[in-house]
């Protein structure tokens, strides 16, 4: 394959440079933090609903998930949707479900009401990351989507990282109901001005070959059908088959069960779990920033996600064997798998690359479907494990009962590695050779 001229990006580079991409990358990276302060708060939240609530492992794991659940639900109908109508509609419309999850949860007196919040949540956030994606690719090219979904992710971090300490000491200085109030407030005032400032095609004054399809407006029945058609193409199925899984080191840990290890293993208190949460929340945000350079400084991705997932299986194995000894091994091996986790980027970069432009969106949002899916199942099944093997009411989950879930994931990464060892590289510096073979 030939190199694609740098010459050729430039005009790309200039466009993504302009004061309206700016704005706009801002704008939409603070609504996705607002996601991801969500999808990582777990580990802060899932002791406080112990505590107040009264739930148990079980409940905790569908709760938590619920967000997953709806966003999986909701995937490819709101990938039709942006197909349809356009991402900056659909996401902009989409959040205030999200606005009302925060409220429900505000307002929750049981576990029913956490779940129908969570999963409130998840439906409002679904289509921030897939819209996103779709911007990117109308505004940029192939070549530079890890690198462009790398720094949007790192931005968007923010919100991870607010979903530890930040989190549990607005809790500690207010109360869990007060905090979801002012989330709320807070998304419809991020949302607002996403909307007003998001364009989804770039203005560049001439038109390029094949604008005019891209531009108008799909119907229904062709966007089911280009879905059907990324799906008759074998050679994504490798990388499908594990994005039920792509997501999942991440909610697992801080997402849900780092928290809760943390109290019943180590007996940290709410505040000294928070600091090293915001620890394991950093070494995530270091992660989704290095990601997408390194794809194309080694000029491979299958390579880069291969590397990563046999780190994460061996990760969780020592994990598994030794973090209950000591807080100050547990602590850094969970970093580890949070600096790792961001994979799915290039994850994702790989795929899209197997299409022309204009599927992007269906790639990411088939991705989507399957890696949140998988979490729901996961954190599900985890919930099982540790609620099976705990019989002290006192805490969450038993010593054995982690120790189960982290060697569960480490055989689960092992099958992942081989399952992707079977699928071709395309290096991202390659000339695109896009084309969904019908």
């Amino acid at each position: 394959m030939s190199s694609t001229p740098n010459s050729a990006l430039q005009p790309v580079r200039s466009r993504l440079r302009s004061p309206r991409f700016i704005v706009m990358f801002l704008a939409l990276s603070m609504l996705f933090a607002l996601g991801q302060f969500h999808r990582s708060s777990g580990g802060v939240l899932a002791p406080i609903f112990v505590e107040e609530l009264m739930l148990n492992a079980k409940q905790i794991g569908l709760a938590m998930g619920a967000m997953f659940l709806a966003q999986g639900f909701i995937q490819l109908p709101s990938a039709i949707l942006i197909d349809r109508y356009g991402p900056r509609i659909i996401i902009s419309t989409m959040t205030l479900l999200s606005v009302a999850g925060c409220f429900v949860i505000a307002v929750a007196d049981s576990w029913s009401g956490i779940f129908i919040g969570r999963a409130l949540l998840g439906l409002g956030f679904a289509a921030t990351l897939l819209g996103t994606n779709t911007i990117f690719v109308n505004w940029g090219s192939i070549e530079l989507i890890a690198t462009l979904t790398g720094r949007y992710l790192f931005v968007g971090g923010i919100g991870a990282l607010c979903a530890t300490l930040p989190l549990a000491y607005l809790i500690e200085l207010s109360d869990l109901r007060s905090v979801f109030s002012m989330l709320g407030v807070a998304t419809i005032v991020v949302a607002l001005p996403t909307y007003i400032v998001t364009r989804d095609f770039p203005d560049t004054g001439t038109k390029e070959p094949g604008e005019d399809a891209v531009r108008s407006k799909k119907t229904l029945r062709g966007s089911i059908k280009g879905l059907g058609m990324v799906l008759k193409d074998h050679r994504i199925w490798p990388a499908l088959a594990i994005a039920l899984f792509m997501y999942s080191p991440l909610q697992i840990t801080i997402g849900l069960w780092a928290g809760p290890f943390l109290k019943d293993v180590h007996h940290i208190s709410a505040i000294d779990r928070s600091y090293m949460l915001l620890v394991v929340a950093i070494g995530m945000v270091i992660g989704m920033l290095i990601f997408g350079p390194i794809e194309r400084f080694f000029n491979t991705r299958r390579t880069v996600i291969l590397v990563s997932t046999s780190l994460i299986a061996a990760t969780f194995l020592a994990l598994a064997a030794f973090g209950y000894a000591h807080l100050w091994l547990a602590v850094p091996l969970f970093t580890l798998i949070s600096l790792l986790s961001p994979f799915f980027i290039v994850v994702l970069a790989h795929g899209q690359a197997l299409f022309p432009p204009e599927y992007a969106g269906r790639v990411v949002s088939l991705f989507n479907l399957f890696a949140v899916t998988g979490i729901f199942v996961v954190q599900y099944v985890t919930g099982f494990i540790i609620g099976a093997v705990t019989v002290d009411p006192n805490v969450t989950g038993s010593v054995l009962g982690y120790r189960l879930v982290f060697g569960m994931m480490t055989v689960t990464f092992v099958i992942v590695t081989a399952i992707y060892s079977r699928m071709s590289d395309i290096p991202p510096r390659a000339k695109i050779l896009a084309g969904a073979s019908a």
